[in-house]
């Protein structure tokens, strides 16, 4: 039998942590488009927006939540490992 389910979930499930990643990702750029502009818009035109402001603290609240798991499953988070530095090899283990 070729179909195997654990497998196929693992795909559905790495997929949907790829997807969340890029969304992030589409998220900050837009962020930082929206914020550019609207620093041209108040400084050079005197006309500044009324939705940036809100809108780019809707998306950093979003940002970590879309992309925790993908920097965790590639285990580039923030470790604190000040004091197993310091221990021995052994010690460590």
């Amino acid at each position: 039998m070729g179909f195997n389910i654990s497998a196929k979930l693992s795909l559905i499930y790495n997929r949907i942590i790829e997807m969340g990643a890029f969304l992030g990702g589409v998220l900050l750029l837009f962020m930082m488009l929206s914020v550019t502009l609207e620093v041209g818009l108040r400084y050079f035109l005197g006309r500044p927006t009324s939705w940036v402001v809100e809108i780019c603290g809707y998306i950093l609240l979003y940002i970590p939540f879309l992309v925790a798991a993908w920097v965790l499953r590639r285990e580039k988070h923030v470790k604190m490992d000040l004091v197993l530095g310091m221990l021995s090899p052994k010690a460590q283990s």
